[in-house]
């Protein structure tokens, strides 16, 4: 049972998730900072980090209520006023799926979902955060000294799944698109698949 900040930071480092966005920064570091950073927000991240990329976009369809859970399950082991979860307006449906989820379980007086204009690049952690919190973080600086912590979309899904069921990270979902694929899609690969082995499978 998770109960602290501390335990969260412990578990998520155990569980081996690093940034499900793409850039593979290790979350425990970023859910382990010091209370002088008054950090009070946490911004969920929806924007895809690539044009033409959709796996975020698939785990909000078929996964929402893990996304909802996981966003306040940390936010309230962390103790933070307030999540954003910020997503572009070319995704209606997952817009208005997660909308509903955080109505139905009344949550909706410390979370949202925030409609997020459709260009790159709403990815990026800075850009995001100046998007959805109005802050801005000062040069040479991190998220925490804007008050804010940024949880990609997927991470706060697994971290549902991984309090759920102690299932480490073993596999991420990837879209495999481009002139050279046959049969563009999202695959489920176990980490370690090799980049061929993935192209050949959708006929490279």
């Amino acid at each position: 049972v998770i109960t602290n900040a501390d335990e969260l930071y412990s578990a998520v480092r155990k569980s081996g998730l690093v940034g499900l966005g793409g850039a593979g920064f290790p979350v425990s570091i970023k859910l382990n900072f010091s209370p002088e950073k008054k950090v009070d927000t946490l911004v969920i991240n929806g924007a895809e980090c690539e044009p033409y990329l959709t796996a975020d976009y698939r785990e909000m369809m078929e996964f929402p209520e893990d996304i909802i859970e996981g966003t306040r399950f940390v936010m309230e082991t962390l103790g933070l006023r307030r999540s954003i979860i910020g997503i572009e307006g070319n995704k209606p449906a997952a817009i208005r799926r997660l909308d509903e989820i955080i109505r139905e379980r009344s949550l909706d007086d410390k979370m949202c979902v925030l409609k997020l204009g459709t260009s790159y690049p709403h990815g990026a952690e800075k850009v995001l955060i100046k998007a959805c919190t109005n802050r801005a973080v000062p040069v040479g600086k991190i998220p925490a000294d804007a008050g804010c912590v940024v949880l990609n979309i997927t991470s706060v899904s697994f971290i549902a799944k991984y309090v759920r069921t102690g299932m480490p990270l073993v596999s991420k979902r990837i879209t495999v698109d481009g002139s050279a694929i046959e049969n563009p899609k999202n695959v489920i690969a176990p980490l370690g698949t090799m980049i061929s082995a993935t192209a050949v499978f959708l006929g490279g």
